[in-house]
């Protein structure tokens, strides 16, 4: 793990949707999917996601203001999660960049019942129980945020993280992609591009969860729970996405219900989300994303 306020030696990844910010890891656009029934795409260089953004140094800040133009931040994780990262590594003050903090579960996320029964899940491998927890909480506060930047600041670039951007971070980046009318087999590939775009920063993760008891003993179990917890499957996305359908009623219903917004507000949002552009990706023969183009 780098030490106090160094960078850490994250893997370069520079090809699209990847953009390389020295210090911050999994870091990529949203933006290039194609839309189902049309020749438009998710509009690009708009939505960011990315893990936390605490090693972030000059040049990796130069690229987020300068190149990417990046505006506001929403950070998904608790106050604990914030307090635990800043020890080890602040998070710079960025003037151009309007820190957002709106954690997913609100007050709970001291809770040591909630936790549990989130951990439970997470370490169990059953991520998606995990989503349907976050899509019950995140609605009224932390989603609604940022679908309130998308709808009201639909020109100003975003950046959407929380511990690992993985979680959290995949639940309300997969609703965006569907509400732009993205397949679900591309939103559940762009969710599972995170296995690569976490290595590196596994171990800082890991690092951290060894001082829970239930890791911390090591064993194989442990390395189970641990390699659970940070797995990001396509399997996991596409029962997310049923969930969102079947028990919220899809995702406009989703943004009506639990974030409050009205029908035509959702309407505004999609459009503010699309261009005419035409897509950077497509799916290959194997399911796997690449660019428009590649053989």
């Amino acid at each position: 793990m780098a030490s106090k306020g160094t960078t850490p030696d994250f893997p370069v990844l520079s090809r699209p949707p990847w953009e390389s910010v020295s210090g911050i890891c999994n870091f990529r656009d949203l933006g290039g999917y194609p839309i189902v029934g049309s020749t438009g795409s998710v509009k690009r260089s708009i939505i960011f996601r990315s893990i936390e953004p605490n090693h972030v140094r000059g040049e990796g800040i130069q690229t987020l203001t300068s190149k990417l133009g990046i505006t506001s931040s929403y950070d998904l994780r608790s106050r604990r999660e914030v307090e635990l990262a800043e020890a080890a590594s602040p998070n710079p003050d960025i003037p151009s960049i309007t820190k957002n903090l709106v954690p997913v579960f609100g007050d709970q996320d001291m809770n040591l019942e909630a936790l549990n029964i989130r951990y439970k899940y997470y370490t169990s491998g059953d991520l998606a129980s995990a989503y349907r927890l976050i899509l019950g909480a995140a609605g009224p506060l932390a989603y609604r945020s940022i679908f309130m930047h998308l709808l009201t600041r639909p020109a100003d670039p975003l950046l959407i993280h929380c511990t690992a951007g993985k979680d959290r971070t995949g639940v309300v980046c997969a609703l965006i992609l569907t509400l732009a009318g993205v397949e679900d087999k591309i939103v559940a590939e762009e969710y599972a591009l995170t296995t690569v775009g976490l290595i590196g920063f596994k171990e800082v993760i890991k690092k951290r969860l060894e001082v829970i008891p239930m890791f911390a003993k090591g064993d194989e179990s442990a390395r189970a729970a641990m390699d659970n917890l940070l797995s990001s499957t396509v399997e996991t996305m596409m029962t997310t996405l049923a969930i969102i359908r079947e028990e919220f009623g899809g995702v406009e219903a989703y943004l009506q219900n639990e974030c409050g917004f009205t029908l035509e507000e959702v309407q505004k949002i999609r459009r503010n989300v699309t261009s005419d552009e035409p897509p950077r990706f497509r799916l290959d023969t194997e399911g796997n994303i690449v660019l428009v183009g590649d053989q």
